[in-house]
């Protein structure tokens, strides 16, 4: 995403403050899935 992690606080919003967009939401999930073997429903 371009941000350096250190730019990264509890505070920071993920579209707003990152430039997010849905395709990087998805991937975000996906690696969350992924990290932490659960499943994060679609709605």
């Amino acid at each position: 995403m371009g941000v350096d992690k250190s730019e990264i606080t509890r505070e920071t919003h993920f579209i707003n403050d990152l430039n997010a967009d849905s395709l990087d939401t998805v991937e975000l999930v996906m690696e969350f899935e992924d990290e932490f073997e659960l499943s994060i429903p679609d709605e």
